[in-house]
C-alpha cells in the first residue's frame, strides 16, 4: 500500500519520537522495512527543516540528523511543474488552503493514494486521513 505524507506527520514523527506506540511510528517502520511506499512533494524536507528551526529551535546538527532519518524512509519525491498549477489553484480555492497544502492533496490525487496528515485543514477536506486511520487501512 502507498500513501502521501505531509510535513505535519513528519514533525509528529520527529518531535514525538519517545512515544513509539504512536501510529506514525508504525507507518515509518513499515516504510523503512519497504512494506509500504511513501510519497511527498519535493519541498517536504524544506518545510520540515523550517518548522524545526523556527518553531522548535532545533540546532543545525539536529536538523541534519533529521534529514538523514527522513532519508531512511525511502520517500518518493514528486515535483511540481507548470502543468500542475491550474489544478493546484483549483484545489486551493475549493478548500481554502495554502498552495503548499493544496499540493499534498494534489499529490494524493495524482498517485491515487491516501494523504496521511495531522493538519486540521487538510483533514477537514475529507481527503486526508490520520496515521491511526492509515494503520487501520493496512
Amino acid at each position: 500500500m502507498n500513501f502521501v505524507i505531509d510535513a505535519s506527520v513528519v514533525i509528529d514523527w520527529i518531535t514525538l519520537a519517545e512515544d513509539t506506540d504512536l501510529p506514525i511510528h508504525k507507518i515509518s517502520g513499515l516504510a523503512i522495512l519497504k512494506k509500504i511506499d511513501l510519497y511527498a512533494p519535493s519541498y517536504l524536507i524544506s518545510e520540515v527543516c523550517n518548522v524545526l528551526k523556527q518553531r522548535y529551535k532545533y540546532p543545525e546538527e539536529k536538523i541534519n540528523s533529521v534529514i538523514k532519518k527522513l532519508d531512511s524512509l525511502g520517500l518518493h519525491y514528486l515535483e511540481i511543474n507548470s502543468q500542475h498549477w491550474p489544478e493546484l489553484l483549483k484545489i486551493s480555492f475549493q478548500y481554502n488552503l495554502t498552495i503548499y497544502d493544496s499540493y499534498y492533496l494534489f499529490a494524493s490525487l495524482q498517485t491515487k493514494t491516501k494523504l496521511i496528515t495531522s493538519d486540521k485543514a487538510l483533514l477537514a477536506t475529507n481527503l486526508g486521513i490520520t496515521a491511526k486511520e492509515a494503520i487501520s487501512a493496512l
